[in-house]
């Protein structure tokens, strides 16, 4: 009965502990990032109008 129990708790570290390495672990296991392609605009955009609203308030709250 007592040799049941401790396999349990073994089981039960094992899980925790796999948890861990997934997450904090020192194997990196990210995809690499894709190559960059090249990349031409579509759209030229143009600035219609354009206004400032000031530099904001002088006093803080």
């Amino acid at each position: 009965m007592l040799l049941g129990g401790c396999a349990g708790l073994n089981a039960g570290r094992d899980f925790i502990s796999g948890i861990t390495d997934y997450v904090m672990g020192d194997d990196d296991n990210a995809d690499p990032p894709a190559a960059l392609q090249e990349y031409t605009p579509e759209l030229q955009l143009e600035t219609v109008w354009k206004e400032s609203v000031g530099t904001g308030a002088t006093k803080s709250i």
